[in-house]
């Protein structure tokens, strides 16, 4: 009646037991306790401080499938400690040959684009620390400005403040290396900008990028080399236009189109010798340039309700051969005019600098109640002289200072060498030619 037990089969099912029961669970459960462990952690945020070069912080890491990871509380800072981007949530698929990143959403300031563009740079020049292509997709992007911006925001649309979903492609093909930075909301028409890098020697870098939804100047501005970048449009502007821009090596070449909207004169002339003030639009119909010098542009620079110094309209007059309009002088003396519309249409190149105002204003740069306070020069202003508009009041023979530096930098070189004999420094428009100089 009773089955015979076998103590030898007994002791194999409890070994089998035990081998393929209890050890695969411990084992799973030590898995588990590492993956949680601090260690786990800590080995994560180094692998991804070594890729990325700067500091994060990584609060919880979650593993929702084999190969991808979910990270919490994440914040990426800079070397000196301070905070860059924050990121809430973050997933992180890996494969043999690419990185995709997920973000459902980012708030991004000036200071931390320009952090991502090192790193995007770091992509394009260094094959050997990113071996693999990445993929970046984000559900929305928000411009992060500061507390000054943000007070002085009110008076602009906000057409550059609105979240956007964001696509950035890192990827490689032969010898070249590109990273593409779309807006997936409008196709194929959308936002993009495009950076590719060829390895040779030296390496050729190219740019290509069409913005139609204006964005804010300090971020376009945290991505400019600093010979562009210096120049202050006021933390209430937005831009939006067209680049296309090659270097290798010897200083970038190319050609842009542009518009600028909500900038403020007073920002642009901080610093220097005049005062202006009032909103500003600035249409830029086409600006080219050849190793970091502008060869020709052509811009029209319109303001409406602002206050300009009666020592600008009077430099004007004297150094670039403006013609003084009707009410041009105040009968009160007033230091600072005040003045109802202004619009003026630069064109420059080699051969000199021309001033033209807009159609049906009668020739008139600068308007206040229905009379010209300036009127467009006759004829071609020459380009020393904007170094003598904008130089110090008390300047040497030759007006030295940063501003002028920078402008004779920038602006085009002269097509007419001088004469054999003739002195190459820049007199004052007022002094007379000595004899040594004929």
């Amino acid at each position: 009646m009773f089955i015979e037990r076998s103590t030898a089969k007994i002791r194999g099912i409890r070994l089998l037991f035990v081998v393929f029961g209890l050890v695969p669970c411990a084992g799973l459960v030590a898995w588990a306790v590492l993956r949680h462990a601090p260690a786990h952690r800590e080995a994560i945020r180094h692998e991804a401080e070594q890729v990325l070069g700067m500091p994060l912080t990584v609060g919880v890491v979650e593993h929702i499938r084999p190969g991808a990871l979910r990270l919490r509380d994440c914040l990426l800072t800079a070397p000196d400690g301070r905070p860059l981007l924050a990121l809430p949530e973050m997933e992180v698929e890996t494969s043999a040959s690419e990185v995709r990143l997920r973000l459902p959403a980012v708030s991004c300031s000036p200071t931390a684009v320009a952090a991502l563009a090192g790193v995007a740079r770091g992509w394009l020049e260094e094959p050997v620390r990113f071996s693999k292509a990445w993929v970046i997709d984000v559900g929305r992007v928000a411009w992060d400005r500061s507390d000054q911006e943000r007070a002085r925001h009110d008076a602009v649309a906000s057409s550059g403040d609105e979240s956007f979903p964001l696509r950035i492609e890192c990827v490689a093909a032969g010898d070249s290396r590109a990273v593409r930075v779309h807006r997936v909301d409008r196709g194929e028409e959308g936002d993009e900008v495009r950076v590719i890098a060829t390895a040779g020697s030296p390496r050729r870098h190219e740019l290509r990028g069409h913005v139609h939804t204006p964005i804010p100047w300090s971020v376009v501005q945290a991505l400019l080399p600093p010979a562009f970048g210096s120049t202050r449009l006021g933390p209430a502007a937005l831009v939006s236009g067209e680049v296309e821009a090659s270097t290798t090596g010897g200083g970038w070449s190319g050609v842009a189109t542009g518009l600028v909207e909500g900038g403020r004169l007073e920002d642009m002339a901080a610093g220097g010798r005049y005062q202006i003030e009032g909103p500003m639009t600035v249409e830029v119909e086409r600006l080219e340039w050849d190793a970091d010098r502008l060869v020709t542009g052509a811009a029209t620079v319109s303001a409406v309700r602002g206050t300009v110094a009666q020592s600008l309209l009077g430099g004007l007059v004297t150094t670039c051969g403006c013609r003084a309009g009707p009410a041009f002088q105040s009968l009160s003396g007033e230091p600072l005019r005040a003045f109802d519309d202004f619009v003026v249409r630069v064109a420059i190149d080699s051969g000199g600098l021309r001033l033209s105002a807009g159609e049906n204003r009668s020739g008139a740069l600068a308007r206040r109640q229905g009379l010209a306070l300036l009127q467009e020069p006759a004829g071609v202003v020459s380009l020393d002289r904007l170094a003598w508009l904008i130089g110090p009041a008390d300047a040497p023979a030759v007006p030295a200072s940063a501003a002028t530096s920078w402008l004779m930098r920038m602006l085009p070189a002269t097509a007419i060498p001088p004469r054999r004999g003739e002195s190459t420094a820049i007199r004052p428009p007022d002094q007379p030619r000595r004899q040594a100089d004929f």
